[in-house]
């Protein structure tokens, strides 16, 4: 991605959904009262309106790039991007965008989900309207998605893709040397369709790939078969020097006869040329024996150490992970039921702020533990090569991976390369619609309708819920009559009935 458009700035996604009908109606209920039309009209078609943009964006604005302090953040597009790598966890290079022109077929490759006027430099130009001065929004669509295992393996296609595509378009004089018998306009135009020749350039360069995945797995096996030999006396070795038992494996006892040979060289009776040959050779021999036996002891020390420091680290990986694991889906069960359309009290709603403050701890105390441990592993790999002559002692680079997943926007132009697809690709649709799969789409005379019978139906509902309870009604005391009025109350009641309070 081009470094203007990596410092593009938008705002970001908020934690939970915009303020909707949950909101107004736990509101309503705290306040006891039913809110008004208006409210419920506008709480309601927040409601409905979709989390995020439909429409799918090509294309990089170029207002995005100027700076204006008085002008707010634009929200996030919806990208190409958000449809195969939704988490956004792909690093620059496993990904490759190849964007196709509805009207000439010009294809272009990017590693980025969204194409810039520069990306129009990688277009020959051919004669009369063959390169267009700007990107038109409206011409450009998503021809396929490439994804590799790792960024180098990205790439290394990215740049074979373009070279491809180069060859096609300088040499089709000697590829369709009947192209020339046509019109300069009808030439063009064979020229510029680049479709077909994508996909078989596609297919071919994962076939590359999957060749030299083969030969670098090779130079792994056989650099980790010579580590496998060597470790072995090397550890020999250096247990035999800091163990002691026998003397002449000690640097020690090297040194010491090292010395010696020195004085002896100096002796008067060794100053024949036959006695000083000896002498030297004895020297160079206990010499070279004392190196090896001290670069045997750093090795060892080296791995042991390199050792010492991954074991706490995986642990605490080990340990870290399944608490964001869990935390995680916590989270997400917690914004999934935050906006519900039963009013709740405000008291029992749940925290906006302590378990995402958490999650995203432990989110970077796991990132830092993984990078420590990567850095941990990285040393003792390069301690475990230090047994290695030379060259050999170099890292390798991760084998080519043959498994790549192609996710076609047409999987009819797969067709193009039938049969010369290597058995490691998998293929599959691009889905560029994905975003209206759980968006119902209404004309506004019903969605009006729909709203306002829905207003009517909350404020019925609300208004039966506020309305106060009736009180009870008090039976009225009759006065007796006749004979009754004078007979006092204490001798009418019944013994046996149980006595009530007063």
């Amino acid at each position: 991605m081009p470094r203007s458009l990596a410092r593009l700035k938008f705002k970001l996604a908020p934690f939970v959904r915009p303020r909707g009908l949950g909101e107004t109606l736990t509101r309503a209920h705290v306040r006891n009262r039913v809110p008004s039309t208006d409210v419920l009209r506008k709480a309601l078609q927040r409601e409905s309106a979709p989390g995020r943009r439909l429409n799918l964006t090509i294309t990089v604005n170029q207002e995005w790039k100027t700076p204006r302090p008085s002008r707010k953040r634009e929200q996030a597009p919806h990208t190409v991007r958000d449809i195969v790598d939704p988490e956004r966890k792909a690093r620059t290079g496993e990904l490759i965008y190849i964007f196709r022109n509805t009207k000439s077929n010009q294809t272009i490759y990017s590693l980025g989900e969204m194409l810039d006027n520069h990306h129009l430099k990688q277009l020959p130009f051919l004669g009369r309207h063959s390169k267009p001065p700007v990107l038109r929004p409206d011409e450009w669509v998503p021809h396929c998605v490439v994804r590799f295992k790792t960024s180098e393996q990205g790439h290394n296609a990215f740049r074979k893709l373009r070279e491809f595509r180069k060859l096609h378009e300088v040499y089709w004089d000697k590829t369709n040397p009947e192209w020339k018998k046509l019109k300069l306009k009808q030439r063009m135009n064979r020229i510029m369709d680049q479709t077909a020749n994508t996909s078989a350039d596609l297919a071919r360069v994962l076939q590359l790939q999957a060749d030299q995945g083969v030969w670098q797995q090779g130079n792994l096996d056989e650099q980790q078969k010579i580590m496998d030999e060597r470790w072995p006396e090397v550890l020999a070795v250096a247990e035999a020097a800091t163990s002691g038992e026998q003397e002449k494996d000690t640097p020690k006892w090297l040194l010491r006869q090292i010395f010696e040979v020195a004085r002896q060289l100096g002796l008067k009776r060794n100053q024949k040329e036959e006695k000083q040959e000896r002498l030297r050779t004895t020297k160079r021999s206990y010499i070279d024996r004392l190196t090896k036996i001290n670069s045997a002891v750093r090795m060892a020390k080296d791995r042991t150490i390199a050792q010492e420091k991954l074991e706490p680290l995986t642990a605490r990986v080990a340990e870290v992970a399944p608490w964001v694991e869990q935390l995680q889906t916590e989270t997400a069960e917690l914004e999934e039921n935050f906006w519900v359309r039963e009013p709740m009290p405000l008291e029992k709603k749940p925290s906006e702020q302590d378990e995402p403050l958490k999650l995203k701890r432990l989110r970077a105390l796991l990132k830092k533990s993984r990078a420590l441990e990567e850095e941990a592993k990285a040393r003792e790999a390069e301690a475990l090569r230090a047994v290695l002559d030379g060259p050999l002692k170099k890292e390798l680079p991760a084998p080519f991976s043959p498994r790549v997943d192609v996710m076609w926007a047409d999987l009819h132009d797969a067709e193009y390369a039938r049969g010369h697809w290597p058995p490691g690709t998998e293929h599959d649709v691009l889905n560029l619609r994905g975003a209206f799969a759980d968006v119902a789409m209404m004309r506004r005379q019903d969605f009006d309708a729909k709203t306002e019978a829905e207003v009517r139906q909350l404020q019925d509902a609300l208004q039966k819920r506020f309305e106060p309870d009736p009180e009870p009604e008090v039976e009225e005391k009759q006065e007796p009559t006749g004979i009754w009025k004078y007979i006092p109350e204490s001798m009418t009641r019944n013994p046996f009935r149980r006595a009530e309070a007063s």
